[in-house]
């Protein structure tokens, strides 16, 4: 059976009405091998301990947008993290995004498809926080 298809001018005005609560999120990086799914929660994810590193707000995602694919967008300017790498090599897994209005709650989490090896202070990690709204399957 193929994809529902959502009108453009839907996905976009669907994706909108969440950008007050987006910008409320906190973006974090775990470090444990974690396959994010349904049912994760905070505690299954471990976050970067290095001591340069920090979470960061997300305050800033822009309008809602159709995308190339046909997807409502939304996107926030990159985040980057440099490393002090004061604890020895580690690998990040990925990100997640917590909730800091529902008791710092998990709202998203994402694994990476390349996952980035820190193994030198200084080393940078840029990531660009993105929101999707797309076909519906089923």
């Amino acid at each position: 059976m193929s994809d529902i298809v959502m009108a453009n001018d839907v996905k976009v005005a669907k994706l909108q009405e969440h950008i007050d609560w987006l910008n409320t999120l906190e973006l974090h990086l775990f470090i444990n091998d974690v396959e994010p799914d349904g049912e994760t929660v905070v505690g299954d994810l471990d976050e970067c301990e290095d001591a340069n590193y920090a979470s960061f707000p997300v305050d800033d995602f822009d309008a809602a947008v159709i995308n190339g694919d046909s997807n409502a967008e939304t996107v926030a300017p990159m985040r980057v993290w440099q490393f002090d790498h004061d604890a020895g090599d580690f690998t990040v897994f990925g990100v997640y995004y917590t909730d800091p209005n529902e008791g710092e709650s998990l709202a998203f989490s994402q694994r990476f498809s390349a996952l980035v090896d820190i193994t030198y202070a200084g080393q940078i990690l840029g990531y660009t926080p993105k929101m999707l709204l797309g076909p519906l399957d089923t």
